[in-house]
């Protein structure tokens, strides 16, 4: 899966096809990075398709700064809504996501290859009213 979706190649397509990625920085070193990929039928929402810290960078605030930070990205683009799935199970990064605005709108159960399927809430928070 993670060279599905993670890998320098898998990045270079997803950059091809508009995702917009931007990494996140700590005394000038890298520890992470984040990505926003356009909708497909409209430009009034926006998916935060991954946010990723190193783990011994965890719980130091990078993660609000990168949701925060992709907010501020939407709003400059007028975007109304952004969205992002996260695993049903992984309930300490629901918590996280429910504390900062977005609310649970759907359950998707999706088959995405090679074995895999994907448990998840879908969840939404607005940017700007319609």
């Amino acid at each position: 899966m993670l060279a599905k979706f993670q890998s320098a190649a898998a990045i270079a397509d997803q950059i091809s096809h508009g995702y917009l990625y931007h990494t996140i920085e700590e005394d000038g070193e890298t520890v992470g990075y984040f990505a926003l990929a356009p909708a497909l039928e409209t430009d009034d929402e926006m998916q935060l398709s991954k946010i990723y810290v190193r783990a011994e960078y965890q719980g130091r605030g990078l993660g609000r700064f990168a949701l925060e930070s992709a907010e501020a990205i939407c709003e400059k683009l007028s975007v109304r809504e952004l969205w992002l799935t996260v695993n049903r199970h992984n309930i300490a990064t629901i918590d996280f996501y429910l504390h900062t605005g977005f609310t649970i709108e759907e359950e998707l159960v999706q088959d995405i290859g090679g074995g895999f399927v994907m448990d998840d809430y879908r969840m939404v928070k607005a940017i700007r009213e319609p």
